[in-house]
């Protein structure tokens, strides 16, 4: 009988100690982890930088911030940036920048984490896409 009543004591302190480790655990990581704010403040610091610097001539060889800056160099002045969007999720936080120019183009550049590393670059011309649409219509 008296190792019986200890299982059950001991049980009772895991059913509560597991969950409260569990809870200090994920607050920890949320309070350690970056800020959507801080992610938005990164990636418009970037896309700001590579918007200034995309007439300047292109580096040799590839790289991801070279096709950026050459996406960003296709649009018409005034080139600025349209909108910060930061999506969070377990893995982290995604920042998509949308940059416009006149005439309707524009370009998505993701990025993520603080600072900001851009991950993809995506160009779309709106007139074209205008076009296309009156066409299937």
């Amino acid at each position: 009988m008296l190792g019986n009543s200890r299982q059950g004591r001991s049980g009772w302190g895991r059913r509560l100690l597991y969950p409260a480790i569990a809870l200090a655990a994920g607050g920890l990581v949320g309070y350690f982890a970056k800020r959507p704010q801080e992610v938005e403040a990164g990636a418009r610091n970037l896309v700001a930088e590579l918007i200034r610097t995309s007439d300047e001539p292109p580096s040799a060889g590839f790289s991801i911030e070279g096709t950026a800056r050459t996406a960003i160099a296709a649009l018409l002045p005034p080139r600025e940036i349209q909108s910060v969007v930061v999506v969070s999720d377990h893995a982290g936080h995604l920042a998509t920048v949308v940059v416009t120019g006149a005439a309707g183009g524009r370009v998505e550049l993701d990025l993520e984490g603080v600072p900001a590393e851009l991950r993809s670059v995506r160009r779309a011309d709106t007139s074209a896409m205008d076009e296309a649409k009156e066409r299937i219509e």
